[in-house]
């Protein structure tokens, strides 16, 4: 069975997150963060990025959860966004669960490069992955100046434009894939990284 983020999971993700202490401040830039730590290599664990968003308790601005049920409830709904989205990499045609719209794909781009450890493209030289991240981070700033001196970069800004939500979608998964071709465990393990609900094959 597929996983569903219901309409009330949302209201609260979007309430919550209205509070963080960082950017991270609303589901289409959380869901960019999120789905930047499934292609990193390294592994974050939720207390480090709690503690940027929300503070700890030795910060004097933390966020006051209501209760244990609602920090309860973030992890939960956390966990759900995150399986749902490691599952829709894999899939034959990836697409963000939030953000369809140009504001919000640049909110989605922000967060991902939030997250995104992008030194291993760079130490690697993979011409793909690095494409792939520009086009990522071309979401928040378009370089102008190489708009003007490189005509295929130029033609790459114009496409994005047109189909945005196809151009980053593709540039995730790409980078997802190239983390997967440089993961050294068994492929058996690799998998279950990512397939948490067994149905890799779905298509969306």
């Amino acid at each position: 069975m597929s996983i569903k983020i219901t309409d009330k999971e949302t209201k609260f993700l979007t309430k919550v997150l209205s509070k963080s202490l960082n950017k991270i401040d609303n589901i289409y830039r959380f869901e960019g963060y999120i789905i930047g730590l499934i292609c990193s290599e390294e592994t974050m664990l939720p207390s480090v990025f709690m503690k940027e968003m929300f503070g700890g308790p030795d910060d004097a601005n933390a966020m006051v959860w209501e209760s244990l049920e609602q920090l309860n409830q973030f992890m939960e709904t956390y966990s759900k966004l995150n399986n749902k989205n490691a599952t829709k990499l894999q899939s034959h045609i990836y697409r963000p669960i939030f953000a369809k719209s140009k504001e919000q794909l640049k909110d989605y781009a922000y967060g991902f490069t939030q997250s995104y450890d992008a030194k291993n493209i760079v130490e690697d030289g993979n011409h793909e992955a690095n494409l792939a991240f520009m086009i990522i981070a071309s979401f928040l700033d378009p370089s102008e100046e190489m708009c003007k001196d490189d005509a295929s970069y130029a033609n790459l800004v114009k496409e994005i434009e047109n189909k945005p939500l196809p151009s980053i979608s593709l540039a995730v998964q790409v980078l997802n894939h190239f983390r997967l071709s440089n993961y050294e465990a068994p492929q058996d393990t690799a998998n279950n990284v990512f397939n948490f609900d067994d149905i890799s094959r779905t298509h969306h």
